[in-house]
């Protein structure tokens, strides 16, 4: 399994390129979706796209017993043969594809969405941007290595999302899946209830710019009613 893994290590790059040449793709397409039927769609497009990644992995885990995980590999069967794996390069390039798809929204759609919700502090928006994908991206990368769980004997079941790593050690995958599709949730959720609040914002935004011209035609109403001569002083 060794030699599996290390051959299956050269593709990588490819892989991560991958990423890459979807997400700029995708750009140019979603930029003319979000043309015809908004931002609010192609952000929520773009988390089920996240959600996707996952998926996958929930479906068809890469660990079925603790001391004995399949390897994936390039025609699409596990190299164990006690287990079926669809692990292969269809699967690989469809999870790749929905992240680069995923980071196609977050890279153009969110920025120019912050830059609409806050036109008076885009600085501030898009400095917020960087701090929450920051923070996210250092929770992420602790609990790769905190997510642990305790090793099993190789003739009983693994707990369900315990998968072993090449290095032996035993990490709690299903944990970080569950987490993820959560983010991915409540990110629809939460986008959903920004859309709202800044559809009010506009209308009592509108409604205040109405009362002011309002006012401001009522003032010069009285205004100019106050410069004409009343009958006494004409016919004085």
């Amino acid at each position: 399994k060794d030699s599996d893994s290390e051959d299956g290590g050269k593709y990588i790059g490819l892989l991560t390129a991958w990423v890459s040449m979807t997400a700029a793709i995708m750009s140019l397409v979603l930029g003319r979706v979000s043309n015809v039927y908004g931002k609010a769609t192609v952000l929520i497009f773009g988390s089920i796209c996240f959600i996707g990644v996952v998926v996958p992995f929930v479906l068809f885990p890469l660990e079925t017993y603790a001391g004995d995980a399949p390897e994936p590999t390039t025609t699409g069967a596990s190299s164990s043969s006690s287990n079926s794996s669809p692990w292969g390069w269809t699967l690989l390039l469809l999870v790749y594809t929905l992240h680069g798809t995923g980071r196609a929204t977050f890279e153009s759609t969110l920025k120019a969405t912050f830059a609409d919700y806050f036109p008076q502090e885009k600085e501030g928006a898009f400095a917020n941007i960087i701090w929450q994908n920051g923070i996210s991206g250092a929770i992420g990368y602790i609990l790769t290595f905190a997510l642990t769980c305790p090793p099993t004997s190789e003739e009983e079941p693994a707990q369900w999302g315990c998968m072993r790593y090449n290095d032996g050690s035993y990490h709690d995958v299903g944990s970080f899946e569950v987490l993820c599709l959560t983010t991915g949730v409540l990110a629809v959720v939460g986008l959903l209830r920004a859309g709202k609040l800044y559809e009010q914002e506009q209308i009592e935004r509108q409604d205040q710019e109405n009362e002011g011209l309002v006012g401001g035609w009522n003032e010069s109403n009285e205004g100019a009613a106050g410069l004409q001569p009343n009958d006494d002083a004409v016919s004085a």
